[in-house]
């Protein structure tokens, strides 16, 4: 009581002080208020700054912009056109990815998850922070929907994760088909078969082990110790505990993913997705003239895959402007032909999915947002745990 009193009496002072005109104390200024808006836009200013350089270097010191944009002039957009159809499948498939993982039970429409998956993939791709600005729109507008925390964080992880998979396993599968059956040409000279072999034979490998030991109980409560002894700034929690936690997040991981049906549905769909992007990738190509072989367009498409996974530039910005042209130049392939490609596999595969999922979060927005009347996935009082799903 005295300490409120004190309070109250110095409330008053203060207000006193300002009504006769005295000035009153400033307000300290919060410092991290100020300090997080500065890191932004730091940070914005770094990745445009590198993107602007590579893309500087690459293109206007090769001379190459000028012949590129030539060669659009004379391009097939029929060819742009079957892939702009290509890539809005595999979008489709992305939100019956989503839909499936988030669960039916959950009363999230397809339209919902479709359009979820935009606002995902397409627009989170081009923001600065990607793909963690997309995951945080796209799970704000699935809670809105009554989806809680625990499952909307899983099942939007799980589609990552299943997509990037799919990606590599896709170039791996086809590097080992390569090294076994094709002749490809590189510099004037033919490739030999360990140079992709024994790379894809690894990453396959990789594949396998991380898909063994993602199944595992033990796994999770392994990585919850470790990244609670990671947190040094906060108290360090007992053991058990940490373990509990990632048995916890495991068993809920089983519930996303569901029944063996519906884990293997979940793969294919993320494959199927995966497939339709990279023929988007090759129709591009075949826009502008290029005519690579089935195994090298897809070598070609997993350098452009990896290359926008860069840090800090969004959907690999400038990166796969450089990767790609080079790759294809040392194929023998015209510098500003294969630059050409790149502009048509941007603008049917990024522009105009970023401006569709842009247009799918201002619909999502307005519309009213509404708890589902299913509400099984809830996380209860006492462990959090998801309620599994229904036979369905």
């Amino acid at each position: 009581m005295g300490e409120d009193h004190r309070v109250s009496v110095t409330a008053g002072a203060v207000s006193a002080g300002t009504v006769r005109g005295n000035p009153s104390r400033p307000r300290p200024l919060d410092a991290a208020a100020s300090v997080v808006p500065t890191r932004r836009w730091l940070k914005w200013a770094v990745e445009a700054a590198i993107g602007v350089a590579i893309i500087y270097t690459v293109v206007f010191s090769a001379s190459g912009f000028a012949d590129a944009v030539s060669s659009l002039a004379t391009a097939q957009f029929g060819w742009a056109a079957v892939g702009l159809a290509c890539e809005g499948a595999s979008f489709l498939l992305l939100g019956l990815l989503v839909h499936r993982l988030v669960g039916s039970e959950a009363g999230v429409s397809r339209r919902t998850t479709f359009g979820v998956g935009l606002v995902l993939s397409g627009l989170g791709n081009v923001l600065p922070a990607a793909p963690a600005e997309g995951l945080a729109l796209a799970s704000a507008e699935l809670h809105r929907r009554g989806v809680h925390t625990r499952r909307v964080r899983l099942a939007l992880a799980f589609s990552e994760w299943y997509t990037t998979r799919a990606t590599f396993a896709l170039v791996a599968l086809n590097a080992v088909v390569i090294a076994a059956v094709v002749q490809f040409r590189v510099g004037g000279g033919l490739a030999r078969p360990w140079l992709f072999g024994l790379p894809a034979a690894g990453v396959l490998g990789v594949l396998a082990i991380t898909a063994w030991l993602a199944g595992r109980r033990q796994t999770a409560e392994w990585i919850a110790v470790v990244v609670g002894r990671a947190r040094f700034w906060k108290p360090a929690a007992p053991i058990s505990d940490l373990r509990a936690a990632g048995a916890s997040w495991w068993s809920d991981a089983q519930q996303v993913l569901g029944n063996r049906r519906n884990r293997i549905a979940v793969v294919l769909v993320a494959a199927a997705s995966i497939a339709c992007d990279a023929l988007c990738f090759g129709f591009a190509l075949e826009a502008v003239g290029i005519h690579p072989r089935p195994g090298e367009f897809l070598l070609v498409y997993g350098a452009a895959m990896i290359a926008s996974l860069v840090p800090l530039l969004p959907d690999g910005l400038g990166t796969v402007e450089a990767v790609v042209p080079l790759l294809l130049h040392r194929g023998g392939v015209p510098f500003a032909a294969g630059l050409a490609a790149v502009l048509v596999y941007r603008a049917t595969a990024t522009v105009l999915p970023a401006a569709a999922g842009a247009l799918s979060l201002v619909r999502l927005r307005l519309s009213p947002a509404r708890s589902s009347s299913a509400l099984r996935h809830r996380v209860d009082a006492d462990g959090g745990q998801l309620e599994p799903r229904s036979a369905a």
